[in-house]
């Protein structure tokens, strides 16, 4: 799998959350599984790919400060072992080696560690605000 393609996971990833108060102004997000999905779609030279997991196969959570959301911080985690494409092989390939090597525990999950995040202007409660985040994409233990 390429990097473009495990890069692409980010961009369809889907996040439920719940918010529980963590801190005096934090707020915490865990990732709802049953309620959320990850997909990545991979444009190769004779086919366009497009791949999808859900429930089991996602973990994660967040923590923000409405004040300096610039400051958050969370991690989700795909389990490569549940991601299905429509194609028993290919799902079967992509897990073995050269490629993802799944088989090895270490390897089984790809996980995106935010770092950083930008909002488009001032928060006001209960409004959606667009928002960019940066992240760290880690697939066979070596971060992209």
């Amino acid at each position: 799998m390429s990097r473009a393609l495990t890069a692409t996971v980010l961009a369809g990833l889907a996040v439920t959350a719940a918010a529980t108060t963590a801190a005096a102004d934090a707020l915490s997000f865990k990732l709802l599984p049953r309620y959320s999905y990850a997909t990545f779609k991979s444009d190769a030279p004779l086919e366009t790919v497009v791949g999808h997991t859900a429930d089991t196969g996602l973990q994660g959570e967040l923590t923000v400060d409405p004040a300096r959301p610039q400051e958050a911080r969370g991690t989700v985690k795909v389990d490569m072992n549940t991601v299905r494409t429509g194609v028993d092989k290919r799902d079967a390939d992509m897990r073995a080696k050269p490629y993802l090597e799944t088989d090895v525990e270490g390897n089984r999950w790809v996980t995106f560690d935010v770092k950083h995040v930008e909002i488009a202007g001032p928060l006001e409660p209960g409004k959606p605000m667009p928002a960019k985040i940066r992240c760290v994409l880690t697939v066979k233990q070596k971060p992209v």
